[in-house]
């Protein structure tokens, strides 16, 4: 406030916005000090008092005036400074609010990326999980493919084993019809060996029966 009350040639009220220009009373005091009412022309017509005392009076009006502007300059400027400080305290506090506002959102978007990083990991290690899986299925799902043809081929063989079994079984059928057969002829045959022995061996004892009686009547007819 010093330094505005010093500088009394007003080169600064332009720099304060709506502030009114102070005149330049140095001009005016110029301007008003023409050839027919300077001290030397009041002086050589006889009026030098009068002079004196217009220009005594107008030096009063215009000190008057002047200290009546820098109280309304000092005025304005102390508005201004108010506003301005107002003005400033406003900005600070919603500095702070926006200051506030960006840790909030700073601490959200640390928890948010938090977050997303731990979702991400989950995500990963299912993934991996899955793709661990995967493996371990296909393994199995190949080992089964290879257990089923594994049995698809012991069936095959199993079959073509009943097969052969069945064949073989048709034969030995067939070899024990073959064998009951030669051995109901053989046991026919042996009968018929049986039966023709008896017969002749009862023709033998009937031979022998009749060769004996042949020879007791040789034996008798001898005797006579």
């Amino acid at each position: 406030m010093a330094s505005l009350m010093k500088e009394p040639s007003g080169s600064w009220a332009g720099s304060i916005p709506g502030a009114t220009p102070r005149p330049n009373f140095a001009s005016m005091m110029q301007e008003s000090q023409t050839p027919a009412e300077s001290p030397r022309a009041f002086s050589t017509t006889g009026h030098s008092d009068i002079t004196g005392a217009s220009l005594s009076g107008m030096h009063g009006n215009i000190r008057s005036m002047i200290a009546q502007k820098e109280k309304e300059l000092i005025h304005i400027s102390q508005q201004r400074i108010a506003e301005t400080e107002a003005r400033s305290r406003e900005l600070e506090e919603s500095l702070r609010e926006k200051d506030l506002e960006l840790s909030t959102a700073k601490q959200q978007l640390t928890k948010l990326t938090t977050d997303f990083n731990y979702n991400l990991k989950l995500l990963e290690d299912r993934d991996a999980e899955l793709e661990r899986l995967d493996g371990r299925i296909a393994q199995m799902s190949q080992a089964a493919a290879k257990a089923e043809a594994s049995l698809q081929e012991t069936r095959n063989k199993l079959v073509e084993r009943e097969t052969e079994v069945k064949q073989q079984q048709t034969r030995l059928s067939e070899q024990d019809a073959y064998f009951k057969e030669f051995s109901d002829q053989t046991e026919r045959r042996q009968q018929e060996r049986e039966r023709e022995v008896q017969e002749m061996r009862t023709q033998g004892a009937q031979q022998q029966k009749d060769l004996s009686h042949q020879r007791e009547q040789a034996t008798l007819q001898h005797k006579q």
